[in-house]
């Protein structure tokens, strides 16, 4: 089993190895997504090869593995690149990805075919599980690839990944409660995680596609205050929390973020800001900047 993150790692990754600047918090449904044209390139890791059918494989001990989040994160990155430099061969690979995601999608969804355990959580998701992150990655990536092309084949794809929204996770979705408000779980395990940068993903891929359906409208708005609600909770003093499963599986589950990771945390706020102003988000993006520095 895997015992450290593998849905998020090689972000992380590209982001550590990137020059960590103060967050910009501009953010467009059809611009870069996020400092990704700033990064190094993902596709370029060793641990990683994009395969004829468009999705990623990742390495891992057991081998290489098809993962839906690392094939969406090298399609926007690609985008990023092709608006920053005009290059041609950023657009093909950024609707390479977009066109394997709509291929691999069954059911609305993109499985994952290997276990994978949660860090801290102790609890082992078995193979054929989904994520709301890879579900927000892939709906950020299938809308500007339709605003690209015009072609509503990406469109028609990121609407049907909306499906596990309305799905709670006992019942194979992704929807769990905060507070009374919904959560969107990038790790559906049965004890609530409540990762923080998958949800922020999560609703980054739903505002993303608010622009073209009123369910994704809906679903972003209930995600907005359950963030609102639940960012006082992350805050561990001298980093983010990773996730909250010291709080739902007790002490032994404390998971601090590490530093690539708050940052993203930071990302995420500056960019949500941005889109949809709160003091909340200000107030607990600058926090968990302090301990960037």
């Amino acid at each position: 089993m895997i015992r450290r993150s593998v849905v998020g790692a090689l972000m992380a990754l590209a982001l550590a190895a990137a020059t960590a600047g103060e967050a910009s918090g501009a953010y467009s449904r059809t611009g870069p997504y996020l400092d990704f044209g700033a990064q190094v390139a993902i596709s370029k890791l060793p641990e990683i090869k994009l395969a004829r059918d468009g999705m990623a494989r990742v390495k891992y001990p057991f081998g290489w593995q098809r993962n839906p989040v690392t094939t969406a994160n090298i399609g926007l990155q690609a985008h990023a690149f092709y608006l920053v430099d005009g290059r041609r061969a950023h657009r093909r690979l950024a609707l390479r990805t977009a066109t394997g995601l709509v291929r691999a999608q069954e059911g609305g969804v993109w499985r994952y075919a290997f276990p994978f355990t949660v860090g801290g959580m102790g609890e082992t998701l078995e193979p054929g599980w989904i994520s709301a992150m890879s579900q927000g990655l892939a709906m950020s990536l299938l809308t500007r690839a339709y605003e690209m092309t015009g072609r509503r084949v990406y469109l028609r794809a990121a609407v049907r990944a909306l499906r596990p929204f309305r799905t709670t996770v006992p019942r194979g979705g992704v929807v769990r409660r905060y507070e009374g408000r919904p959560w969107y779980e990038e790790y559906p395990t049965p004890t609530p995680s409540y990762v923080l940068n998958g949800f922020g993903f999560t609703l980054l891929g739903l505002y993303d596609l608010a622009a073209h359906s009123a369910e994704a409208r809906k679903r972003f708005r209930g995600g907005y205050a359950a963030l609102l609600a639940a960012l006082p909770r992350f805050d561990a003093g001298s980093t983010s929390w990773y996730h909250l499963g010291h709080m739902t599986k007790g002490p032994q589950a404390r998971f601090p973020a590490s530093p690539a990771y708050n940052h993203i945390h930071v990302l995420l706020l500056d960019a949500l800001d941005y889109v949809r102003p709160h003091r909340t988000l200000r107030i607990w993006r600058e926090q968990f900047r302090s301990y960037d520095r």
